[in-house]
Parts: structure tokens; C-alpha cells; sequence
């Protein structure tokens, strides 16, 4: 005889429906008897609609009545779920929490750098601005719409060159 329950799928995040019947298998011409326990399909998330569910899967399948669905004490998925949601979640919080705290560090690096009169970026990374070509020192001060550290940068660049920030900008043509 057959009998159907409901239990957590393998990763504890819905109602399955399972069944669980004796076997019998032959080796070597001696019967052995054996409990097989097989998944049958995903029901809900929700214990009540989980029971709904299975019980209408298994009326249609096996027939109104003919069939034994245990249904005693279901786990409790919500608890797993809320400590799994909450872990994940912290998780996800540090990961971020580190990233932005690296990402301040490297801005916080890059403007100090250009305060102290070097590239923070680029083909001139760690160099001292003027030893940049004049060209490469316009293109930042040219920049439109600069963001983040290239804002600074500009902004330093127009006043440690004066004479290039005053130049016309440039009508798309190249200047070099």
C-alpha cells in the first residue's frame, strides 16, 4: 500500500508531494523487500494550499478517496525561509556595505593624488601633471559633464592652468 504525504522539497523552500511504498526487487533469484520514498511534484509555498493541492493531484490521478494522504504535521517553512531570507540578506548587506567602503577608498585615494599634483588614472597615472602633454591636460579641462573624481580633477587642473582653461574650446577639431 501507498501512502502520499507532504514534505519540504531538498532545498526547504516549498511543499512537495512524496510517496512512500514497499518494493520488492530479485537478486539472484531471492525476493528482497525495500521502502522506496519517491518525489512526485512541487505543491506551494503555503501549508494550507499545499494540502489543496496534493489532495486534487491525487484525485484526479488516483481517484476521489483512493488513496492515503498523511498530512500530520507539516514542517514549518517559514521559519527556515525568514532565517534563510535574513542570512542572505546580512550577507548581501556586508557585501555591499565592503564594496562601497572600497569604492570610498579608491575616490578618497584618486583626489588626494590629484591634490598633490599627479594623474590619479590614465596613461599618466602617478605622474605630476605637467609632465602631461598640454593636449592630454585639455581634454580633462574640455570634459563635459565630468563625473566623480574626474570632477576634481578639473576643477584642480583649471587652476594650476590657467592660461589652458582660458583657451577657446575646441570646435571638434583636433588640437595637439
Amino acid at each position: 500500500m501507498s501512502t502520499y504525504y507532504i514534505s519540504t522539497g531538498e532545498l526547504t523552500r516549498m511543499y512537495t508531494l512524496r510517496v512512500r511504498y514497499m518494493d520488492t526487487a530479485v537478486c539472484e533469484g531471492e525476493s528482497y523487500k525495500f521502502e522506496r520514498d519517491e518525489y512526485i511534484k512541487n505543491l506551494s509555498i503555503d501549508s494550507q494550499k499545499a494540502k489543496d493541492s496534493a489532495k486534487a493531484w491525487l484525485d484526479a490521478v488516483r481517484g476521489e478517496g483512493k488513496y492515503t494522504l498523511s498530512t500530520s504535521e507539516l514542517p514549518s517553512l517559514e521559519e527556515i525561509r525568514r532565517g534563510e531570507d535574513d542570512a542572505r540578506r546580512i550577507a548581501r548587506e556586508e557585501r555591499e556595505a565592503e564594496l562601497e567602503r572600497q569604492y570610498q577608498d579608491r575616490l578618497h585615494a584618486q583626489v588626494q593624488t590629484i591634490h598633490h599634483g599627479h594623474w590619479p588614472f590614465g596613461v599618466w597615472q602617478g605622474e605630476e601633471f605637467n609632465r602631461a602633454p598640454n593636449s592630454y591636460i585639455l581634454f580633462w579641462i574640455n570634459l563635459e559633464e565630468p563625473e566623480g573624481t574626474a570632477t576634481v580633477l578639473q576643477e584642480v587642473l583649471k587652476k594650476r592652468f590657467p592660461a589652458l582653461a582660458d583657451m577657446p574650446k575646441p570646435n571638434g577639431e583636433y588640437y595637439g
